[in-house]
């Protein structure tokens, strides 16, 4: 069971309440133990893909995935691991298509020792139907990250 606090202007599973806008921003504390991870997830568009001339970044082999986020982390072998884990790829590319280019900020899946966050803008405001996608998206990725973790040997979570 995981315990996510309630705040203000957010639902029971701490997601913001987004419909009629094009943002929406998602925390969640899947709780102890920490996943050693700290890791975004972010759309690859043009600029991004000059700055993998530049910087490596973690690759799944996976053209639909690997052509579509770019992955900003310090942890290869943990990040790598955690998106051959089923449905992490999914629960990402759900969260991040459809999003609006290069917003400072926003568009961005992260994952920060046991904290969960979503920035997203969409091109068009979401819908009722929508932000129930993006919820279970967000809450999938939560548990997806949550089992993981709890596969991974104590060792080489730190």
């Amino acid at each position: 069971l995981v315990e996510v606090p309630v705040k203000g202007g957010t639902d029971l599973l701490g997601l913001t309440k987004a419909v009629g806008t094009e943002n929406f921003a998602a925390e969640i504390n899947i709780g102890p133990p920490d996943t050693g991870l700290s890791v975004q997830f972010k759309p690859e568009f043009v600029t991004r893909k000059v700055a993998k001339l530049v910087f490596s970044e973690v690759e799944v082999g996976d053209p639909a995935f690997d052509n579509a986020i770019f992955v900003s982390t310090k942890n290869r072998d943990k990040t790598r691991s955690l998106l051959q884990s089923e449905g992490v790829q999914s629960a990402i590319l759900g969260l991040l298509s459809g999003v609006r280019e290069n917003v400072l900020g926003l568009n961005t899946v992260s994952i920060e020792g046991q904290q969960v966050r979503v920035r997203v803008q969409k091109l068009v405001a979401i819908g009722p139907d929508d932000l129930i996608s993006l919820q279970l998206d967000t809450a999938a990725l939560a548990l997806h990250v949550m089992r993981w973790r709890n596969a991974v040997p104590c060792s080489t979570q730190r």
